[in-house]
């Protein structure tokens, strides 16, 4: 669903024109396309090395998760009472 609209909108900002009188800098799509091929900055690449050795690290360690043994699903007992013998 995002992907279609993202694809709706992107073909309804390529599809309008503007005429010459009009102000462009008011266009929002003008706006967004204009400032979409700007350079992303520059990454640290000493930086990103460290971050993924520890992002690394943690997904490697175990995960400790305490289990209770399921007591609660085991019904109590619940047989007739036992036969005695008696002597009348």
């Amino acid at each position: 669903m995002c992907a279609l609209l993202f694809t709706v909108g992107l073909l309804l900002s390529s599809t309008h024109h503007h005429e010459l009188a009009d102000v462009k800098t008011d266009c929002v799509s003008c706006h967004v396309a204009g400032n979409l091929l700007s350079d992303l900055p520059p990454v640290n690449p000493v930086l990103l090395a460290v971050l993924l050795a520890v992002a690394y690290v943690l997904a490697r360690l175990p995960v400790y998760s305490f289990a209770p043994a399921p007591s609660y699903l085991i019904p109590a007992r619940q047989a007739p009472p036992a036969v005695t013998a008696t002597s009348c």
